[in-house]
């Protein structure tokens, strides 16, 4: 009987692990015949006026560059950039030096977080989209263009594009795993299942903008749900790219990655019964993409449990055995 369950504490974490990182994937594939390519063309004649909107705080040593990266960007209708800022670095007078039509800044006295400086910039937002950027968000001077198109579909919520990851010589700094999200992200996509999306490249229509609970931690992601949950889909737009260096070190990437997670429990706890995708798929989609990643350390530490008990539970019976033996 302690055989039995030992074989299973041993095996269940790596079912687990197996289909999250393998069986998911081949779920999508599978399912590819069945659904159909639900991917839109878009003719890129769609051009409503466009703000981007950049909360920013203490960015100083990157700040002229977003600017100079809005000023570079190519789009044949209106576009303008809202850069709101609670910095204390001096990242306000490098932006005060630059506005002009294209370029504003609404500075905030006290910091109440991202979500409180969207909800205050979106008070000024007067376009048909507003496109969602970071400060080290980098656009392609097509990117705005390809980000607005697929929103002439009234079927589309939300459009977010590809991050491409440059390490600070310039080359790509996308490692394997980034290359499986991008590549699930594809698959997601051809199925109208696509939750996941990027806070640095993110457009919706200004009118259906609803102010984000202050304080949560995820808000492109409360931004999706919600259109998710009218119904509509969320674009993942690979012609759109804008790119960002790389984490300098392991502490500002371990950083972000528990600012994620614990904003994925966030939305699953605070905000479940209004944020939760109203179709199957989508839903699905959804837990799995935000909560099975995390999974993985825990169905490792549970696997090694036994599997090291098992292993010291075999050498002192044959230790026990050699001595009987003597």
């Amino acid at each position: 009987m302690w055989t039995v369950i030992v074989s299973i504490s041993l095996l269940l974490p790596l079912l687990l692990l197996g289909y999250t990182y393998v069986g998911y994937p081949l779920l999508l594939l599978l399912l590819q015949p069945v659904s159909g390519d639900r991917t839109e063309p878009h003719d890129g004649g769609h051009f409503p006026s466009v703000t981007m909107v950049v909360a920013v705080h203490n960015e100083a040593s990157i700040i002229a560059e977003k600017v100079q990266n809005c000023r570079g960007i190519q789009y044949p209708g209106e576009f303008t950039c809202l850069f709101v800022s609670d910095s204390t670095d001096g990242t306000d007078s490098v932006l005060e030096s630059e506005t002009d039509g294209q370029i504003s800044l609404l500075t905030l006295p006290e910091r109440r977080g991202k979500s409180y400086a969207l909800n205050r910039a979106m008070e000024q937002v007067d376009s048909d989209v507003v496109i969602f950027s970071d400060a080290n968000t980098m656009y392609e001077p097509s990117a705005v263009s390809e980000l607005v198109a697929p929103l002439a579909d009234d079927r589309i919520g939300c459009v977010t594009g590809k991050l491409e990851l440059r390490t600070l010589d310039g080359t790509s700094g996308e490692g394997l795993y980034w290359q499986y999200e991008l590549s699930l992200r594809r698959l997601e996509q051809s199925l109208g299942t696509t939750v996941s999306v990027n806070g640095g490249v993110l457009a919706i229509r200004a009118d259906e903008f609803e102010p984000l609970p202050e304080g949560v931690l995820v808000d492109d992601l409360v931004i999706a749900l919600r259109q998710l949950r009218r119904g509509r889909n969320v674009q993942y737009q690979e012609s759109a790219i804008a790119t960002e260096r790389t984490p300098s070190g392991i502490d500002d990437e371990f950083t972000r990655r528990v600012r994620i997670g614990a904003g994925n429990y966030q939305v699953l706890w605070r905000l479940a019964g209004t944020l939760f995708p109203s179709r199957a798929l989508p839903r699905y989609s959804f837990f799995h993409t935000r909560y099975s990643a995390g999974w993985a350390p825990g169905c490792l530490l549970a696997y090694s449990s036994p599997h090291s008990y098992w292993r010291y539970s075999n050498r002192q019976s044959r230790r026990s055995r050699s001595s009987a033996h003597r």
